[in-house]
């Protein structure tokens, strides 16, 4: 991207917080140029009262700057901008926040009048309780996102079972030992998991009475843990499936799951390091279905036989990556080496599903910063794998990410990233938990 040099400073047009943290990191002296510039004649005259605030404060020639794809304005409005580092407010103009820094910063009388501050309120704890009970309870009741037909909710087959990999092999957490599958069946069943799933009903079968013992976090071999399924041929995720979380990223709740990929490559361990790729990646927790029984068109009555299992996964985001262009990159922001990390134990759906109140959650150095019910999902497992199978075969061994809770760093203001040296920890109830290491 090429600047205008004026005095000792290079300038450039930059409409976008992104690019203008990208270039302050790179070592350059940074002017912003309004973007009213941008569609400017040579020589013609300057857009807003803004615009012209800038030009005197910094002296710059009139020129056609180049063209820079970034968010949209939705997410400009929410994020700090502005040559004078201000935030816009949500009133519905996009230059309030740099209206407000000019007429602070340069004592300028010339902008349009500024509009009334909207009065916030902060809930309470027991408001953000009732509220998250009602959304519960109306979701229950409309089946404009979620069905009413609770029997597709419990599965058909199969005992609770509880499987982890450890150094390459499967094994059983049995109810009395730790079971190495291939060993005990005498090489009935592949010790590689990815060759249990084909034919996991009869696995289930087997396994069956040796029961499930009590998940103990502790007593597992962390370093010695795999992921759950280390090479799925289909990695599929699932955007904005909770309420809160679509709020806090400025949209509103989707009637369609927004489905993208992250490449199978990003999977990992549950206890590797983080390699931290900018200084702009963020934490995602999320419940993730990993698929027995394949097929398609899998209807949502049936879709609990289809499924090996339950897990936690984490779907770190690069979001300099993932913002950088128009349309923003999804599955390149989200598929870096080391940002699936999927496990520790796979839990049979009926052991799951007997569990009540289960909730996600995602702590920062010891700071939770996601926390909320299951059971706020908007679209739940059942219509994801009825609405995915309608389009795509799903393979054996498949990965489902069903989407995060609020809480995530780019949704704060100013949005918070995770730095070298920190650790975040991801735990679902009856599903253990996972930890990275950022470096």
């Amino acid at each position: 991207m090429n600047g205008v040099t004026v005095g000792a400073a290079t300038c450039y047009d930059i409409r976008f917080p992104e690019m203008s943290r990208f270039l302050v990191d790179h070592g350059a002296e940074v002017i912003v140029l309004p973007t009213s510039w941008a569609s400017a004649d040579e020589g013609g005259a300057l857009g807003d009262a803004a615009a012209r605030s800038c030009d005197r404060e910094h002296d710059l020639p009139r020129r056609q700057q180049p063209e820079w794809p970034g968010p949209s304005r939705r997410e400009h409005d929410r994020r700090p901008h502005g040559c004078c580092g201000g935030f816009a407010r949500r009133t519905g103009r996009g230059s309030g926040c740099r209206q407000r820094q000019h007429r602070a910063n340069h004592n300028d009388s010339t902008l349009e009048p500024e509009p009334a501050e909207p009065k916030v309120h902060r809930a309470s704890a027991e408001e953000r309780s009732e509220r998250r009970q009602s959304r519960i309870e109306r979701r229950a009741l409309s089946d404009e996102h979620r069905t009413t037909d609770t029997e597709r909710r419990t599965p058909n087959v199969g005992a609770p079972l509880k499987v982890y990999v450890q150094d390459g092999r499967a094994v059983l957490l049995g109810a009395d030992e730790v079971i190495d599958i291939h060993e005990r069946s005498g090489g009935a069943f592949s010790s590689d998991i990815a060759g249990i799933y084909p034919r996991w009903d009869e696995f289930v079968q087997w396994a069956e009475p040796f029961g499930s013992g009590e998940l103990d976090m502790e007593t597992l071999p962390k370093n010695e843990l795999d992921a759950i399924s280390p090479a799925p041929r289909q990695v599929l995720a699932v955007g904005l499936n909770y309420v809160d979380h679509a709020a806090e990223s400025g949209f509103s709740v989707p009637e369609y799951p927004i489905v993208f990929t992250k490449f199978q490559s990003s999977i990992t361990k549950p206890f590797d390091d983080l390699e931290l790729t900018s200084g702009s990646v963020d934490w995602e927790v999320e419940l993730v279905v990993v698929i027995g029984s394949g097929g398609r068109n899998i209807s949502a009555e049936n879709a609990w036989d289809h499924i090996a299992g339950l897990t936690i996964g984490q779907d770190y985001s690069d979001r300099d990556a993932q913002f950088r262009g128009q349309p923003a990159q999804f599955s390149l922001g989200k598929s870096f080496e080391g940002f699936a990390p999927i496990g520790p134990v796979l839990v049979t759906p009926d052991e799951f599903l007997a569990q009540s109140d289960c909730v996600i959650e995602c702590e920062v150095d010891g700071e939770t910063v996601q926390s909320a019910p299951i059971a706020d999902i908007v679209f739940d497992i059942p219509d994801l794998i009825a609405k995915m199978s309608a389009v795509v075969e799903l393979l054996p061994g498949d990965v489902l990410f069903t989407g995060t809770p609020p809480g995530v760093g780019f949704g704060q203001v100013p949005p918070r990233y995770l730095r070298s040296g920190e650790r975040v920890r991801s735990s679902i109830t009856g599903l253990g938990y996972m930890e990275q290491a950022c470096r």
